[in-house]
């Protein structure tokens, strides 16, 4: 009597194509089970939104205090698998190669197809990519891409503080009045 495949299982094609990087994780490679161990063990209760969640920004390579040294790095992560992608680009900018990569990275997250959260900061160079993103998505799969932006003076703050004193998570009022100065946010209160 002929076996007949369970609908979760794979077909040989996919199998073959999975194992020559194993990526994305997939819970009937045993391997990727495996590889998981304790990194990411079960916990009780659920994602915050149910939805898979992108977060991304811009990074720099290169020394900072060297006008021209530095190349935009944006990265782009995932929140559950932690799967992240880095791309350099030559500047801050949008376009056809971004939207590309990105998309491509939805693909191997699984994420094309279904609702997403894409989370960035209010700058205009990372908003733009992220409504690139929903146009590439829009386009070659489906669901939603919500796009959610943390405010702007938090976020300044917050890197501007780990940056220049790491030892304090709560620096002084006036430290507050002068990163606040220094960004044009304003008052601090």
């Amino acid at each position: 009597m002929a076996r007949i495949n369970d609908p979760r299982e794979p077909s040989r094609e996919e199998r073959e194509e999975h194992e020559r990087t194993h990526l994305p994780y997939r819970s009937w490679c045993r391997h990727c089970v495996r590889g998981r161990g304790r990194s990411l063990p079960h916990k009780s209760g659920s994602q915050e939104c149910g939805m898979p969640e992108l977060h991304l920004d811009y990074a720099f390579v290169g020394k900072e205090d060297e006008a021209g040294t530095t190349i935009p790095v944006l990265v782009v992560r995932e929140r559950t698998t932690k799967m992240t992608i880095a791309a350099a680009v030559p500047r801050k900018t949008t376009g056809r190669y971004l939207q590309k990569r990105l998309v491509g990275f939805l693909r191997e997250v699984g994420c094309l197809h279904g609702d997403i959260v894409v989370k960035s900061d209010q700058e205009p160079a990372v908003k733009a990519v992220a409504e690139d993103l929903a146009k590439g998505k829009a386009a070659e799969g489906s669901g939603r891409c919500l796009l959610e932006n943390s405010a702007v003076w938090v976020e300044s703050k917050q890197r501007h503080c780990r940056a220049r004193n790491s030892s304090s998570d709560f620096p002084s009022p006036s430290h507050n009045e002068r990163v606040a100065r220094k960004v044009g946010c304003g008052s601090a209160n």
